[in-house]
């Protein structure tokens, strides 16, 4: 109708506007901006006042694509929020929302990769890390991670890719493997699964999962540490030695950082008993001494080394044994 084309014009000049000064800047039309926009009010006076607020949105989003990602295509999509505006407000909702998630990724990706590929073509030894355990578990950008580790090993296969992790997502452990992932470090304060369950209380995975996405790394040749959360009387009972012992010969690990549990070890105490009596400790030396002795070739120590011998992701096998 013609009523709605009189809504539907003034909306697309206005944003195709704002993206073009959002990629032009310091034309002489953007920085008539103001005016244009005082403008638009006079011609438009009942439209801007139900509008402005949306049209700030797009233009925000239009800066924000057009300074991250420089794809055109979000131009037009841009304009179809216009359009959908006008038609249905609750489709544009879900479908700003799905736009702002993939024009967010995208962004992160490039961002990431910016950062990540001259630091690893350049310095000695280089590594970049995805998570260092006090930010949320990196699995859960996924969406994110995996495309950029994916781009990052298209223009360089120097340097370490690291995920420091839960790992309580096997098919997301799997997924970054393949995408060029190198190595992989795992938090635990116990190989046992009711101690472990007990303090990570773990939501939409279990202990099985973490072994398994253990497994599938070590399948896929990747170092894998333990990033072994410790508290002395616990971590050198007999019962967790030599589950430890046990745990260590399944799996093939390559390196146990020993890391300080900060937790009130008297609560620690309290919730791990509760589970089941640790028995004697041993002392934490002979524990290591001893550890040292089973599987000499267990690296022991406080930070993520860089790879050795890792192959690239066009090397690795298509299935894996499960």
């Amino acid at each position: 109708s013609s009523r709605a084309h009189s809504h539907l014009t003034p909306c697309v000049i206005q944003i195709l506007r704002n993206f073009f000064c959002a990629l032009n800047p310091k034309s002489d039309f953007c920085r008539r901006k103001q005016s244009s926009f005082i403008i638009f009010g006079l011609v438009y006076p009942h439209y801007l006042l139900k509008t402005k607020q949306i049209l700030n949105s797009l233009e925000s989003l239009s800066v924000f694509v057009a300074k991250y990602s420089k794809k055109r295509v979000f131009g037009i999509v841009a304009i179809i929020f216009g359009i959908l505006v006008i038609l249905n407000t609750r489709l544009l909702a879900y479908i700003v929302g799905i736009y702002l998630i993939i024009s967010g990724i995208l962004s992160l990706v490039e961002e990431i990769g910016e950062m990540a590929i001259p630091h690893l073509e350049n310095a000695d030894n280089p590594i970049v890390s995805f998570g260092q355990g006090c930010e949320g578990d990196p699995l859960m950008a996924f969406a994110a991670i995996e495309p950029a580790v994916r781009l990052i090993r298209e223009k360089t296969d120097k340097g370490t890719i690291n995920l420091n992790t839960n790992a309580g997502l096997p098919d997301k452990v799997e997924a970054l493997c393949r995408a060029g992932l190198d190595s992989m470090r795992v938090s635990l304060n116990s190989v046992r699964e009711n101690c472990y369950t007990a303090y990570f209380r773990p939501r939409s995975y279990k202990f099985s999962d973490v072994l398994e996405s253990i497994k599938i790394a070590k399948s896929l040749g990747k170092f894998v540490s333990i990033n072994y959360l410790n508290c002395p009387g616990f971590t050198d009972s007999e019962k967790e030695a030599a589950a430890f012992l046990e745990f260590a010969g399944t799996t093939g690990i390559d390196m146990i950082q020993w890391r300080n549990l900060n937790f009130d070890p008297n609560h620690y105490f309290r919730i791990m008993k509760a589970v089941e009596d640790p028995g004697q400790p041993l002392g934490m030396g002979a524990i290591i001494q001893k550890f040292s002795e089973r599987f000499p070739n267990l690296i022991h120590g406080y930070f993520n080394p860089p790879k050795k011998g890792c192959p690239p992701a066009s090397e690795i096998p298509q299935r894996v044994k499960r």
